[in-house]
């Protein structure tokens, strides 16, 4: 698996930074074309990743990385120590930073549904969690979590969307 960061780039990912690299030296990198263009990249983007996820372009946000989309989604949260967060014992520090920033009681449990389920109480706002675990390749059954706790769901997708076939359905929020 592609490790985010650590992982190699594709030859065609260089080949394209290659190009707007000599474009932006070229042209430079403002006027109303450059904006056009960009415009039109990221409306590209957002369809492409929207097809991947299973989902309509108009549900995406664009940011620069996972760990950027799980501080994104539980700034919107407003939690504070009166809540609490469920989380596993598994997760990378994009998303275990951020949630122990937002103040609220971080629960930590073995990366099983049940447990996750198990570990719901009054105060529980949310589950963060990956769908594929970046330490052991395992991929949690998310969907269950969700119908069966009725909790909005935040899902790290760091090692899932383009390594699997997913469908974010009625999950709350997929970053990748």
């Amino acid at each position: 698996m592609n490790a985010g960061t650590n992982g190699p780039l594709a030859r065609a990912t260089v080949a394209a930074f290659v190009a707007q690299a000599e474009r932006d030296l070229r042209e430079g990198r403002t006027g109303p074309a450059y904006y056009e263009q960009m415009m039109e990249l990221r409306d590209t983007a957002r369809r492409g990743f929207a097809a991947v996820l299973g989902v309509e372009p108009g549900r995406m946000a664009l940011v620069e990385s996972t760990t950027r989309g799980c501080a994104t989604v539980l700034a919107g949260f407003g939690l504070s120590a009166e809540d609490e967060v469920i989380t596993t014992d598994q997760e990378h520090f994009g998303l275990t930073g951020a949630l122990y920033a937002t103040g609220a009681r971080v629960v930590i449990v073995e990366a099983e549904e049940d447990e996750l389920l198990r570990a719901i109480t009054p105060r529980t706002r949310l589950i963060a969690t990956s769908h594929v675990l970046w330490t052991t390749g395992r991929r949690l059954d998310l969907h269950r979590v969700k119908r069966e706790s009725g909790l909005p769901v935040l899902v790290d997708g760091a090692q899932s969307a383009g390594a699997i076939s997913v469908d974010v359905g009625d999950l709350d929020f997929y970053t990748v």
